[in-house]
């Protein structure tokens, strides 16, 4: 059985807390989601699985954390064909700096049995070595889900449009920097947008925004 060694972490400021470390900042985000969550790390090894995770799927987090997720998940499409492999396409995706949108899957637990959700990804960046997590948000399909929201009546949240631009690049991982060259505004402003968008969503953190937004459907 394969298992994935980390070194040290590497404390840097991250795009969603000051201070934090990579891991604890995926941490933070699996302990304060009621939904099932994992974290994998840039080489595609499990490195953080929430209780919510171990009742859907039934693998401890004792005997998950630290092997590939493709050889213990084993996902595929809505078609059957093999999703998850050592070349993860959300892997590839990341590096490349390209938006995850959210899809279906199966995951097989640990029973055998073949478990359909729907998966949100959110990518957490180590600006300083480059290395980051993709947190995997799941929802199973047979779970009841809130209406989508209703794009062409107001928005409950009267979140603007830079503010819906910058909620969506801080569910991309973007830092603050990255933000201001994309949206073509300073960092100054890029600031106000995010204060803003937190006392709006009424989350502490950015983090905490990322989270409200796959959970409340806000995008």
């Amino acid at each position: 059985m394969k298992v994935c060694t980390h070194d040290d972490p590497v404390r840097d400021e991250s795009p969603y807390e000051m201070g934090i470390t990579l891991h604890e900042a995926a941490r933070q985000l699996l302990d304060s989601t009621n939904d099932p969550a994992y974290a994998v790390d840039e080489r595609g090894c499990i490195s953080g699985w929430n209780g919510p995770a171990e009742q859907l799927l039934g693998y401890p987090r004792s005997e998950i954390v630290g092997r590939p997720c493709h050889e213990v998940l084993r996902g595929r499409d809505v078609f059957e064909n093999p999703f998850c492999e050592p070349d993860c396409p959300l892997l590839l995706m990341a590096r490349r700096r390209e938006p995850v949108r959210h899809f279906q899957m199966e995951l097989y637990a640990q029973d055998g049995t073949a478990v359909r959700v729907l998966c949100f990804v959110v990518v957490i960046p180590d600006s300083r070595n480059g290395s980051f997590s993709l947190l995997h948000l799941l929802r199973p399909v047979n779970q009841p889900l809130a209406p989508w929201p209703d794009r062409k009546g107001p928005d409950p949240l009267e979140l603007t449009a830079r503010e819906l631009e910058v909620l969506r690049l801080l569910v991309r991982g973007r830092t603050t920097r990255e933000m201001a060259e994309t949206m073509n505004i300073s960092t100054s402003t890029v600031r106000k947008h995010v204060q803003n968008l937190l006392r709006k969503i009424g989350a502490g953190s950015r983090l905490a925004a990322v989270l409200a937004a796959l959970e409340k459907r806000i995008l």
